[in-house]
């Protein structure tokens, strides 16, 4: 039954969703015969094809946490059902990081991997470790032993990192809030050294977590611009955005970078939504780059889909305007900016500065599920 859904998930083709409900029907009654490896090839498989079997994975659920909980003593030593099932460090990863990418929460199950996994550390690669911080971070399990337990690891072991675990470690970090400013700093390294490989989204990955942890890495991020300028054409539109929101949040001028992307941006302008756009305006007015080219394409998307701007996104966008200088006075018509127009003389550059920070804190976070090592 296993392999039977493993292989469907592997097919270029889908395989109609009846098929995929009646191995899950049958998965139920034969579960209790599945081994370790059963367990995580069929929630994997259902995972990569984006179906979201509730009964069987509660079902699963409901077996691992008692066979996790079942210890067995031989010799003085502490033995669980899952490490006398040949067990594969791989496996256990493959089993969280498909609840999370179906965003099916399971608190004891979590917690109950959570204990399993900090006992049998040292048999986790780097891939492994990536793999299961970015599913507790994903689903929203807070695992801070986990974690703590995880980093020394991964400072311990650092060069094993390819450029991926380096991107997905990092945006786990990042996700759950964990500061852990030792492992960032290892991750500087790594990243460095693995830099000759990285594609734009590696950049905006790496960018957005240490911006969104508030980790300053001013040779990192220097690096990272001379390799972004190198492969700028194949920067596609969340690719900018967040690479973007990431320097200016960190408040590191990068002109070289924020020069190259602007062309990316005036030529697929269509591309962008109104939130990109916001965005856009609000990183090149926090970090001090003036644009008027790029700020008048801009204008012309927001005339043409005047619609699809909210409130909200015309302030940010009129802030950035009068924070850089560049005249749109078409603009003020109807937005809360008119009002702070008005009292210019009043705006400190100071006050202006926090409101844009304030604006690049509602960017909505970055995700990358489809990036995380599976089977």
């Amino acid at each position: 039954m296993a392999h039977l859904v493993w292989g469907y998930a592997k097919l270029d083709s889908p395989a109609p969703a009846r098929l995929y409900q009646a191995i899950e029907q049958n998965a139920i009654k034969k579960l209790n015969n599945f081994t370790a490896e059963d367990i995580a090839k069929t929630v994997w498989a259902y995972a990569t094809v984006d179906v979201l079997p509730t009964k069987l994975l509660n079902a699963i659920a409901d077996l691992l946490i008692e066979k996790f909980d079942n210890i067995q003593i031989e010799d003085n030593c502490t033995t669980t059902w899952w490490e006398l099932d040949h067990y594969d460090a791989h496996k256990l990863c493959n089993i969280v990081w498909a609840y999370a990418k179906l965003g099916h929460k399971v608190p004891k199950l979590f917690h109950s991997i959570e204990n399993e996994a900090i006992e049998t550390l040292d048999l986790f690669f780097a891939r492994d470790l990536a793999s299961i911080a970015f599913a507790y971070a994903k689903i929203g399990h807070r695992a801070p032993k986990l974690f703590t337990a995880i980093k020394d690891k991964v400072i311990r072991h650092v060069d094993t990192f390819n450029k991926q675990d380096i991107a997905n470690i990092v945006w786990a970090y990042a996700k759950a809030g964990q500061r852990a400013p030792q492992l960032f700093e290892a991750m500087e390294d790594a990243a460095i050294k693995e830099l000759s490989l990285f594609t734009s989204r590696d950049i905006a990955i790496v960018v957005w977590a240490y911006a969104k942890i508030g980790h300053k890495a001013p040779t990192l991020c220097t690096a990272l611009e001379d390799k972004a300028v190198e492969i700028i054409k194949t920067f596609n539109e969340q690719d900018v955005v967040n690479t973007l929101w990431g320097y200016a949040r960190l408040g590191h001028a990068a002109p070289a970078l924020f020069d190259a992307i602007q062309q990316v941006i005036v030529e697929q302008i269509s591309r962008f939504t109104s939130h990109d756009i916001t965005s856009i305006y609000t990183a090149y007015a926090t970090i001090g780059y003036h644009a008027p080219r790029l700020f008048g394409a801009m204008y012309e998307k927001i005339e043409e889909d005047c619609e699809d701007f909210d409130e909200d996104q015309m302030t940010k966008i009129a802030l950035a305007y009068l924070k850089s200088g560049i005249s749109a006075p078409n603009l003020l018509d109807g937005t809360k900016l008119k009002a702070l127009e008005e009292q210019k003389g009043f705006i400190s550059q100071e006050n202006l500065e926090s409101m844009q920070l304030d604006a690049l804190s509602g960017y909505p976070e970055i995700d990358l599920h489809d990036q995380v090592m599976k089977n």
